[in-house]
């Protein structure tokens, strides 16, 4: 009997050989499929690259261990909003969009950051060094929370599903702010 496993079929051609030999050694050590896509899919996102894997996770999340990746995914979603709260706090024109922002959020962000920093040595580097790429992480960020929501909200992850529309809140309000400040053109008060 051929089965066809359709989480390859949406998997960009050239991650293809190592997530096969990845599962492969997995399974020699006795580790479950479904564990490493998970873990896969985090560290993908982890490093930005959600436009790589994002027709793979509309297709296939089914085939991922939904627990582990809303806690992953909120401390990288958490990690990203720092990173851009840092940024826009850094910069004049961008200063005022943190005062609309809801404060004991703000706080469990920074608190989520620290602590997966500390677990992940290699996120303490900033990853997006220019203004640019700090502002591009506002609608990847926004769109991969909302993912976190209703996934959260499908397996009945209650305190899951209320961060997660914690962090939606917090990520619409910058993007709407950052976007009405580029429109025009001035500094937010």
């Amino acid at each position: 009997l051929l089965t066809v496993d359709y989480f390859y079929f949406f998997l960009p051609f050239s991650l293809l050989p190592k997530l096969y030999e990845i599962e492969n050694l997995g399974r020699t050590w006795g580790i479950d499929r479904k564990q490493i896509r998970t873990h896969f899919l985090i560290e993908m996102f982890e490093h930005g690259k959600d436009a790589m894997v994002d027709e793979l996770m509309n297709a296939n999340a089914h085939y991922l261990d939904s627990t582990v990746f809303i806690s992953k995914g909120l401390e990288i979603a958490c990690m990203r909003l720092y990173s851009v709260i840092m940024y826009l706090r850094s910069s004049r024109q961008f200063r005022g969009i943190i005062g609309m922002l809801d404060a004991d959020t703000c706080q469990w962000v920074k608190e989520q950051h620290d602590k997966a920093s500390r677990l992940r040595p290699r996120s303490k580097k900033n990853k997006f060094q220019n203004d640019e790429d700090q502002l591009s992480l506002l609608p990847t960020t926004h769109a991969f929370i909302l993912r976190i929501m209703t996934m959260a909200s499908s397996i009945k992850e209650a305190g899951a599903t209320e961060k997660a529309h914690t962090l939606s809140i917090m990520s619409g309000t910058l993007l709407k702010a950052v976007q009405d400040c580029d429109e025009n053109g001035s500094e937010v008060s």
